[in-house]
């Protein structure tokens, strides 16, 4: 195999692909990349138990940005090409693999050697059948719905589905769901069918469950264009297609709990304040929240809410914040600081709207302008 090409081109690919290179899998190609090279494209693939990342590069005649002189294929170390590539000034790299997988790298008077291993055992992403489910959904409210809820997916295996995010496809919206039983999040983004695909016997997929770090990767590979991303719903995998990128994400297995009961239909009290604000003041409370983060809110009166925290033989503090808005009976509740400045960061509007429906009862928050998205966090019980 051996190919020429645009330095920056190749490390775009690298970058791309690398994130589901799993570097302590046991399977050794598992922790690299594989490059196909023909006289239509490079292909870059990367896949892990959770993901597969596929990048192509087109060549374009004439053009002198990629150009294949030897089609073949071989298997290289994730992290150490991609660092050497990062590394390299721009202009051309010229990639050849010998009869024995050492890959060599050039460019200028740079030259790294790499041993690579046998390609044969990967294969591209199968692409979906014309008549498999499917909906297309803009690239900039993709990253949008994701970023809003795939924070909230639970960091243990003890209930697997908990690491999911739960999408549900109805009508012209998808809406996402996340929780790690203590927070819950909810987003949702506009979607449509395909022109191709809107007969009665295509209907939307069904609700599907993907690993929530998957799909978070793959909102920082989405460019931020008004593009539009397929999304194609198979039994066991979820295919991502837009632009040059590929990705085929594994369902999870399980059922998602019914999440929307435990959303309150009323509430004993209701605020508005800046978000901004709010999130600068949940970071100053939590360095003297102590280990469990914990920061207590108040109603001080018509006009201001009191946020305070406190550690045991350190010292406390304690911070006054305008309010917007506020109605209902006095309020005082703890709760998981570093939690809510997650939500309150994610919340992407000016004001953000706090419900209380008791003193026990999880706090609701969503932007104050719209409902596209919610917030659930169970409180924190002290003897206070």
């Amino acid at each position: 195999m051996l190919f020429h090409i645009a330095q920056d081109e190749l490390l775009r690919a690298l970058q791309h692909v690398s994130r589901a290179a799993d570097a302590n899998s046991p399977i050794p190609s598992l922790s690299g990349i594989y490059v196909k090279a023909d006289s239509r494209q490079l292909l870059f693939i990367a896949g892990s138990d959770r993901m597969t990342i596929q990048y192509r590069v087109s060549i374009e005649p004439g053009s002198c940005r990629c150009e294949v002189v030897r089609s073949g294929n071989v298997i290289i170390p994730a992290n150490y090409v991609l660092e050497w590539v990062r590394k390299l000034p721009p202009g051309i790299v010229t990639v050849d693999t010998n009869q024995d997988l050492v890959v060599t790298i050039r460019s200028d008077a740079a030259v790294c050697r790499i041993s690579g291993m046998n390609g044969a055992p990967y294969t591209p992403i199968t692409r979906p059948s014309s008549a498999a489910a499917s909906f297309l959904i803009s690239n900039e409210a993709l990253k949008r719905a994701i970023q809003q809820v795939a924070f909230a997916v639970s960091a243990s295996e003890t209930r697997p589905v908990l690491t999911g995010v739960f999408c549900k496809p109805s009508g012209t919206m998808l809406r996402l769901t996340a929780s790690d039983s203590i927070r819950l999040a909810t987003g949702q983004a506009e979607i449509r069918k395909e022109r191709s695909n809107e007969s009665a016997d295509n209907a939307l997929p069904q609700p599907f469950l993907v690993s929530g770090k998957a799909l978070y990767d793959i909102s920082k590979l989405i460019p931020s264009t008004t593009e539009m991303t397929r999304i194609f719903v198979a039994p066991e995998h979820v295919t991502v297609q837009t632009g040059p990128l590929e990705v085929s994400l594994t369902q999870l297995h399980g059922t998602y709990p019914a999440v929307d009961r435990l959303i309150p239909s009323a509430f004993v009290t209701e605020m508005v304040v800046s978000t901004a604000g709010l999130q600068s003041a949940i970071e100053r409370m939590m360095l003297m929240s102590g280990e469990g983060h914990l920061v207590r809110i108040d109603s001080a009166d018509a006009k201001t809410v009191r946020l305070a925290s406190r550690t045991s033989g350190v010292g406390d503090v304690c911070e006054l914040l305008p309010v917007q808005h506020l109605s209902g009976e006095a309020v005082a509740v703890c709760f998981n600081g570093k939690y809510m400045s997650d939500i309150v960061r994610t919340v992407g509007s000016e004001h953000v709207a706090i419900r209380f429906a008791g003193k026990w009862s999880p706090l609701l928050l969503q932007p104050a302008d719209c409902s596209a998205s919610q917030y659930l966090l169970t409180p924190i019980r002290t003897h206070a």
